[in-house]
């Protein structure tokens, strides 16, 4: 018999990087963004639920977003789609702010962006971890042998790997810029690493984008097409 090895299917691709100038442009978005600032609690942990959503609006924040669109082209170009056909735009825009060490959010996806992305411009010591979630589960045997709230007494896992782990966390740093599929469920988690609660206050500037093909791009059949070639008819 021949030697038997396991097939992995069809990854998420997620995107990591650090801004090279991350420094610089932290300096700006603090001086810019102190009117999006809020005190966190169990309803409000995002600026979006405040309607504080344009903050790529802001012109002091131009060269941000720029390499915020670089980055995602990056992404788009590293799956092998044709990224040279196509243009980004970013839709929303808002603060994440977490301040409190028993508060955390919650899995949750964004139903209107096609790739959303998180730069992360505080993260205190000990702070929350960005985690994402797999809840389609195909490798489940039986329902619930997946599930994370079941410790080692009562599941059924050997070991965790590749096949069976259905949760994913990265620890975030300043300058850390993080992209991934709008409907792609995500959260945080308290830092499993973590030695005591954090102290102080963990903002992330967080966004939604739509991607189009650009105007000059036709005969396909595949593709959002380029905002300008839309008309409304009230």
């Amino acid at each position: 018999m021949s030697e038997p090895e396991l097939v992995f299917l069809f990854p998420t691709a997620i995107y990591k990087s650090t801004f090279d100038n991350y420094e610089q442009h932290n300096q700006l978005l603090r001086k810019n963004l102190k009117q999006y600032i809020f005190e966190s609690s169990s309803e409000l942990l995002t600026g979006e639920y405040n309607g504080q959503t344009d903050i790529h609006f802001i012109p002091e924040l131009e060269d941000f977003f720029k390499e915020v669109s670089s980055n995602i082209r990056s992404y788009i170009y590293g799956m092998g789609f044709k990224e040279h056909l196509m243009d980004i735009y970013i839709t929303k825009c808002w603060l994440s702010i977490i301040d409190k060490d028993d508060l955390h959010m919650r899995y949750h996806n964004h139903t209107s962006s096609d790739i959303s992305f998180v730069y992360y411009l505080d993260v205190p010591e000990n702070s929350d971890v960005i985690s994402f979630a797999n809840m389609h589960k195909p490798n489940e045997i039986f329902p619930g042998s997946l599930d994370d709230c079941r410790d080692e007494q009562h599941n059924l896992i050997r070991e965790y790997n590749t096949a069976n782990y259905n949760t994913y966390h990265f620890f975030p740093h300043e300058g850390m810029f993080v992209a991934f599929p709008g409907g792609l469920n995500h959260g945080t988690i308290a830092n499993p690493k973590a030695t005591k609660p954090f102290q102080g206050r963990r903002i992330a500037v967080v966004g939604d984008t739509s991607i189009h093909l650009k105007p000059e791009v036709k005969g396909l059949e595949v593709g959002r097409i380029a905002p300008e070639l839309i008309k409304k008819f009230s």
